[in-house]
């Protein structure tokens, strides 16, 4: 840690349930740390670096520390480490007391979970407000993991609270509803081209054609070819809009009441 190294800490705690009883299934806890730990680093990358990453363990300019946990108790202390003096971002996000990345992560947590937050201050906004999509798109997974011990106990809370800063965000069985997904088992054709990508998080938006609108998709499971026929997509929709046509092979994923949240494209082809 340099000497110009700043950081933030934060509590998590489980509650309720057999958390009460002095014990966790441990199984269900470990998803759970990991959920947390891929969803902190995405968000916490995005709001530093402006760009969405996937994969929640590669870090630029910070670290996540596991710190001792409390005896006798399920509450959990993890410190964030912005460790790279050349890092200007640092000194716009965390400020004096980490107030700021501590209201950007609430913000951006809240959205997932459909918990409203209060929005974090403009300098945190002007950060994420371009990539917030890909950003809760991104983190849907890590929460889902994040809440695996109320999959099987309704009665435990989860809370992530940071020291004397305003705020909590809290993980339930009404989160957990929230956010879980149903997978289609329909396989699905449809045809649109494409009109936001990033080939860093494989996330993006594209124009489907039988709906008259644009809908999201994940992009993971495609080839190296198949993704650069997304970029050619992209690159031919904004000269005009009726060019780059694909014809997509997709599974449709969607909330527990039946409402639509994105596509997984399985294959890509030009139409």
């Amino acid at each position: 840690m340099t000497d110009n190294a700043q950081s933030i800490k934060f509590k998590l705690s489980y509650q309720n349930g057999t958390a009460d009883d002095n014990h966790l299934d441990m199984y269900d806890a470990a998803i759970s740390y990991l959920g947390f730990a891929k969803a902190i680093n995405i968000t916490v990358n995005a709001i530093l670096n402006k760009q969405v990453k996937v994969k929640g363990n590669q870090s630029g300019g910070f670290k996540v520390y596991l710190d001792t946990s409390k005896k006798g108790s399920f509450e959990q202390f993890i410190t964030i480490i912005i460790d790279n003096p050349s890092l200007t971002a640092s000194t716009i996000v965390l400020g004096a007391s980490g107030s700021a990345l501590w209201d950007g992560i609430k913000y951006v947590f809240g959205g997932v979970l459909g918990v409203i937050q209060p929005k974090p201050p403009k300098k945190i906004m002007d950060r994420i407000e371009p990539i917030l999509d890909d950003l809760h798109q991104a983190l849907e997974t890590p929460l889902q993991e994040a809440h695996r011990p109320i999959v099987n106990d309704d009665e435990i809370e989860i809370e992530i609270t940071s020291g004397r800063k305003q705020g909590v965000i809290k993980l339930d069985k009404n989160t957990l509803r929230e956010i879980s997904s149903s997978t289609s088992q329909k396989i699905e054709v449809r045809k649109g081209n494409v009109t936001k990508f990033s080939n860093i998080s494989y996330i993006g938006r594209y124009y489907d054609e039988e709906l008259d609108k644009t809908e999201s998709f994940h992009s993971e499971a495609l080839t190296q070819y198949e993704q650069e026929l997304l970029v050619w997509s992209l690159h031919e929709s904004l000269k005009d809009i009726n060019k780059g046509k694909l014809e997509i092979t997709v599974i449709p994923i969607k909330t527990k009441t039946g409402k639509l949240k994105r596509y997984d494209f399985l294959e890509v082809k030009k139409a």
